[in-house]
């Protein structure tokens, strides 16, 4: 096989390379090659559009590149352990498939656990997490037979934490648009009569200036937010009073919900039971 950066970093930045088009395939395998070797998995360079606007796009490549070295990190035994022979118990240092019972099954394991690694970048590629989870813990088992999984349990690890966060961000994003929902807004008066109507509150501490914008044209509302930074010598928040105008010169974070909402489904999570205020 061709030699392989025994460097973590350096794997993965040929990976990095590889999925971008930066650098070409290595040169074809010299004479040995075993024929029944499954061809490498090349992480997909598809793009969700969905995910490209929810900003995921980066963070599912990362995932997906993450499988890729595990489908390329364990490919069979490579370690010491006792194998039988005709003088009774000896010892195989590994990779002797041709003669070694262990060794041969670690090999084909190793090739079962690699197509379900290709299975799982698939699978994300084409928006289902919960399927690529099920698939990296089904290679990750396969591993563990031989006591643990330090391959397959970063994979599944990094699966898993894109699902967590993904839901995490789409709960933040309601719990915040129900936060706010109820506060009192003020209209100043240069904002009154306008098709859209732009409103201020404080929030409940008062600790955040939310702002309003309601368009009658189609209905929408939406909202942002401001946290309030009395150590900002450039904002004189004595000043602000919104009956009498709007505040000016701050910073607005928006409270976007369809977003991370859109993202969380791009990538096959259910989100049926969160309710959007």
């Amino acid at each position: 096989m061709p030699d392989r950066p025994r460097d973590p970093n350096e794997l993965a930045r040929n990976v990095v390379d590889l999925a971008t088009g930066e650098t070409s395939d290595p040169s074809p395998e010299p004479d040995g090659k075993d024929p029944a070797a499954p061809a490498p998995a090349r992480p997909s360079r598809r793009r969700h559009p969905l995910l490209a606007e929810a900003h995921m796009t980066d963070t599912l490549t990362a995932v997906i590149q993450i499988i890729d070295t595990a489908v390329h990190g364990w490919t069979g035994c490579d370690w010491t352990h006792e194998a039988d022979s005709f003088d009774g118990i000896d010892y195989c240092e590994g990779g002797n498939e041709h003669s070694c019972d262990t060794c041969r099954e670690a090999r084909e394991n190793a090739r079962d656990a690699m197509q379900l690694g290709r299975d799982a970048i698939s699978a994300l590629s084409n928006g289902d997490a919960p399927a690529a989870l099920e698939l990296c813990e089904a290679a990750a088992k396969v591993e563990s037979q031989y006591g643990d999984d330090p391959t397959w349990g970063p994979a599944v690890k990094a699966v898993q934490t894109l699902i967590d966060d993904a839901l995490e961000e789409v709960t933040e994003a309601i719990d915040a648009a129900k936060a706010v929902s109820d506060l009192h807004f003020i209209v100043p008066p240069e904002n009154q009569g306008q098709i859209v109507t732009v409103s201020y509150a404080y929030d409940e501490d008062g600790s955040h200036i939310v702002r309003r914008s309601s368009d009658a044209s189609d209905r929408t509302v939406a909202y942002s937010i401001h946290e309030i930074d009395y150590d900002d010598a450039s904002i004189d928040y004595a000043s602000i009073d919104l009956h009498n105008g709007a505040p000016g010169g701050l910073d607005w974070d928006e409270i976007d919900v369809a977003g991370p909402l859109a993202a969380a489904r791009a990538i096959g999570i259910d989100t049926s039971d969160l309710v959007v205020a």
